[in-house]
């Protein structure tokens, strides 16, 4: 189920209305930080670090930005990944 819904995502942040998908995709970010971490699927590896790629491209709309930086320093921390 991971990966059509990463696929959806991919998809869907390349259009004019790329913005739009963060309302869905925010609740989600935990889980894609972790599947970029994968080892053992690398279908969702590549798909997730794609996906988390193209939506540092993407200029969420302002009542999300600190939604967005919660989730991302939350899974940060979480992360198996150290510097």
């Amino acid at each position: 189920m991971h990966l059509p819904v990463l696929q959806w995502i991919w998809v869907s942040s390349h259009g004019s209305q790329a913005s739009l998908i963060f309302p869905y995709l925010i609740p989600m970010l935990p889980d894609i930080f972790k599947m970029s971490e994968l080892n053992d699927s690398s279908d969702l590896q590549t798909y997730s670090s794609a996906v988390l790629y193209v939506l540092s491209a993407i200029n969420p709309v302002p009542e999300f930005v600190d939604v967005i930086l919660q989730r991302f320093v939350a899974a940060i921390k979480l992360s198996t990944v150290r510097l």
